[in-house]
């Protein structure tokens, strides 16, 4: 079992920006969806854009619209999202997805519960990108849609993942 993670936030900073989306996918082992969670946190009068770049991505998206609608609150996504990890089994994956350092250091802010759900370890596809990148220049990687939307990202990053596992590691691992 493996659970990708992907969250969209106000900036770059855990201490000085906000979670806007949680999108949660578990998939098995041969990287084949079992189920997914999604949550549009709720607008905050406190919310503070660091860049507007990215103020423009999230109109742009429909997420900003989607949080200033939305009623879901940061404690109750946390909650809700520990109910479903507990359900699908997820406490012993690592935290899997892209660059997941980053949502990791959020969610030690904002949702440690969450946090403390996941395996210390990631499991992160961009390590995977720079390296074919590397040692394979010649490889044309899928075109991501790149919405900058939670669980439009994660199917993004498992296309790269399914990808890379075919390309530099064959169909199946091998058995030492």
């Amino acid at each position: 079992m493996l659970v990708w993670i992907d969250i969209e936030t106000t900036g770059l900073d855990p201490y000085g920006n906000v979670m806007l989306e949680l999108g949660l996918v578990a998939t098995d082992n041969d990287l084949d969806l079992v189920d997914s969670f999604h949550a549009v946190i709720a607008y905050r009068d406190d919310i503070a854009y660091e860049e507007e770049f990215i103020r423009n991505m999230h109109t742009a998206s429909g997420l900003w619209d989607e949080c200033i609608a939305s009623t879901y609150a940061l404690r109750e996504a946390e909650a809700d999202a520990c109910d479903w990890m507990a359900r699908v089994g997820g406490k012993a994956s690592p935290m899997a997805g892209s660059t997941p350092h980053f949502d990791r250091s959020f969610l030690k802010v904002h949702m440690p519960r969450l946090e403390d759900q996941f395996h210390y370890r990631n499991a992160d596809v961009s390590s995977m990108r720079e390296f074919a990148r590397r040692w394979f220049p010649e490889m044309i990687e899928p075109t991501p849609i790149g919405a900058h939307r939670a669980l439009s990202d994660i199917s993004d990053t498992l296309v790269l993942a399914r990808y890379y596992r075919a390309e530099l590691f064959g169909k199946r691992p091998v058995s030492p």
